[in-house]
This record gives C-alpha cells, sequence and structure tokens, in this order.
C-alpha cells in the first residue's frame, strides 16, 4: 500500500513531505488505495480518466499541456574538453621493462586516439597503477623523465572524476538509459550494474586502480535500462492528474455531488469512475512507479554526488529539473486524492462510512 510519497532531493536526503498534510487526507488515501496494491506496467489511462470525470460532473474538461520531456542535453554541452597530459611518443622508449611502456604505446597507437570515453578511462587507470612504480625505476638513471612522469600522474590524479564522469554519466549507456521508452519498473540488474559502478569508481578515486575488468560488461547493463521510462511515466502522470484535478475542483466549487448523505445516480457513475480507473488502474500503476523510483533514484544520486566535482552545468541543471518534475507529480497525485476528499465523504462512500451505514441498518 502507497501512502506517503517521500521525497528525495537532488542531494540524495529523503524528505518526508506529506508531514504537515492533514490527518483526514491520510485516511482517504488509505481508503482508496486499499483496494489494490498490486503494480502495473501499462500505461495509465489517465486521459480516459479525464473525459469520464468531465463527463459524469458536467463540466468542461481543461484542455491538455504541452507534455513536457526532460531529455539529457545535448552531447556537446556534456563535454569537458582538458589539455594533452600525455608522455612523450619518444621519452616513453627510455622506460626499459617498465610495465608503463606497454600502456603509453597503445595509449598512442592509432586504436589508442580513437578509443572510446570507457576504452580512455581504462587506459588512464592502467597508467596511474603502473606509473610510480615506473617513476621509481627512473629515478636513478632518467631523474628528469621520472619528474615529469610523476607529473603526468599528479594531472591525471586530478582529472581521473572528469575522465570517469565523461565514461559513465556522460557517455553513451547512461544516455540510452535516460532516453528509454515508458516503464513503471525497473530491472533489478540495472540497479545492481550502477550499485557495482558506484562502489568502483570510489576505489578508484581512493587510489585503487585495479580491476575494471568489468567496466564495460557494467555499463552495456547501464544502456538497457528504463531511466527514461521511468520519467516519462512520471511526466504523465503529473499532466493527466493536473487535468482531472482541475475538473474535479471546477465542479466543487459550483454545488455538492450528494445532499446530507442522499446518493444519486451521477454520485454512483462518480464512485464508479474513481473505483475503476483511478483507484483500480492509475493507482496500480504509481504503486510501483513509487517503489521503482525509491530503488532507482537514490542509487542514481549516490552515483551522481560521488562524480558531482566533475560534472558539466548543463547536467546540474538537468538533474535539478528531472528531481523537481518527479516530485510535482507525486504532488498532483496528492493534490488528487484532497480534491477527491470533500466528494467521497459527502456521499458516504469512504469504507469506514459505509460500514457505518451498514451497523446502523443493522440495529
Amino acid at each position: 500500500m502507497v501512502i506517503a510519497y517521500p521525497h528525495v532531493s537532488p542531494d540524495g536526503k529523503s524528505l518526508n513531505l506529506l508531514r504537515n498534510f492533514p490527518l483526514r487526507l491520510f485516511v482517504v488515501l488509505a481508503a482508496l488505495l486499499l483496494v489494490s496494491s498490486c503494480t502495473d506496467d501499462s500505461a495509465m489511462p489517465l486521459e480516459d480518466y479525464a473525459v469520464r470525470l468531465a463527463r459524469v460532473l458536467d463540466v468542461d474538461l481543461p484542455p491538455a499541456t504541452d507534455s513536457q520531456r526532460y531529455p539529457l542535453p545535448r552531447v556537446r554541452d556534456l563535454r569537458v574538453e582538458s589539455a594533452a597530459d600525455r608522455v612523450d611518443i619518444l621519452d616513453f622508449l627510455a622506460m626499459g621493462d617498465c610495465r608503463l611502456q606497454a600502456v603509453v604505446a597503445e595509449k598512442n597507437s592509432s586504436l589508442g586516439r580513437v578509443a572510446d570515453e570507457s576504452g580512455q578511462l581504462k587506459l588512464d587507470l592502467d597508467f596511474l597503477r603502473h606509473g610510480e612504480a615506473c617513476a621509481a625505476m627512473l629515478t636513478a638513471e632518467e631523474p628528469a623523465l621520472a619528474d615529469e612522469l610523476r607529473r603526468v600522474i599528479r594531472l591525471k590524479q586530478t582529472r581521473l572524476a572528469s575522465r570517469i564522469w565523461q565514461a559513465t554519466l556522460g557517455g553513451a549507456e547512461f544516455r540510452r538509459f535516460w532516453h528509454s521508452d515508458y516503464s513503471a519498473t525497473i530491472d533489478p540488474r540495472t540497479l545492481q550494474a550502477i550499485q557495482a559502478l558506484a562502489l568502483d569508481i570510489s576505489r578508484w578515486l581512493q587510489g585503487d586502480y585495479s580491476d575494471y575488468d568489468d567496466l564495460d560488461q557494467l555499463l552495456g547493463i547501464i544502456g538497457e535500462g528504463s531511466g527514461g521510462g521511468m520519467l516519462r511515466a512520471w511526466e504523465e502522470l503529473g499532466g493527466g492528474l493536473q487535468r482531472a484535478t482541475l475538473t474535479v475542483k471546477t465542479f466543487s466549487a459550483t454545488r455538492p455531488l450528494c445532499y446530507d448523505g442522499m446518493q444519486t445516480p451521477e454520485a454512483d457513475i462518480f464512485r464508479r469512475v474513481v473505483m475503476k480507473f483511478f483507484v483500480g488502474e492509475i493507482q496500480k500503476t504509481v504503486a510501483g512507479l513509487n517503489r521503482t523510483t525509491h530503488e532507482l533514484m537514490p542509487v542514481i544520486h549516490d552515483l551522481e554526488n560521488r562524480l558531482s566535482v566533475a560534472e558539466p552545468a548543463a547536467y546540474t541543471d538537468w538533474r535539478g529539473e528531472r528531481d523537481a518534475m518527479i516530485e510535482a507529480a507525486r504532488l498532483a497525485m496528492v493534490a488528487h486524492v484532497g480534491a477527491l476528499e470533500p466528494l467521497m465523504v459527502q456521499c458516504g462512500f469512504l469504507p469506514q462510512q459505509q460500514e457505518r451505514v451498514n451497523d446502523d441498518h443493522k440495529d
């Protein structure tokens, strides 16, 4: 059962935004959401629900607003260019049997120069892994080269977070992840891959440059994930429920649905529409969507926070808008329940009210 919708802010801290809501709203939420705790990954019938509400309440349906998408910024806006930090192609010959010789040769080869971001990251991790041992070997006979090598090592350490960001959050796999089709659920493998990647990144940033063999596999799994599908589900929910809520509020401002608890045929149709479409279908999908968000977004925030020092301003802005959109959609759900509450109470449609009526009839 989903009653409260905690907010996960961009800094990864969870806040309970419903703590100031009146107690009766929790009662209404519980009553409405008690009907089903199943999850559903199908598209929500938001348009059909809003049309049926407007028809039974005999009010004009507010016009639909253009759906606002939240695609990642353009690739060029997420690029962070850095100056060259390579060891001269001639100097590396003086490294003798040093393991770094092969790393530098690979990086300066034709294939190394055209390697993708993850390939460049692995070359840099290899460089950092073997660099200091090589510098120690060179100190006695090639002190100048050893000093130059240590300078490059420090430079690569300074730029490592940026290199990691470009290969992961700024790479092609995460772009596919955020541009996926509609989905209210997430593959557990995707969560595991993001968590494993975050652990690897933490090790690299702490100076342990080993064990990157699964990098491409983890990124491949993430690229098949449905982060963008989750965003689209929240977008549709927020926009659709805003129309439905405005429809209910427009009616409520004119007259009651029921007088003195007397139910009318229109009120009974209203109840069936709410129970079938909002509770029986929309809420089922939202239950899964809410759980998916609670599973996914803390993991995403953890990864983003580890690399926030290196993220471009365009990405910072985008993820702020992304999190704000999710929160607005959650609040639209709460607002809609709040708009339904007076009508449900007027007509005695809440389960606890119906139980009291049945008890009275028994007496």
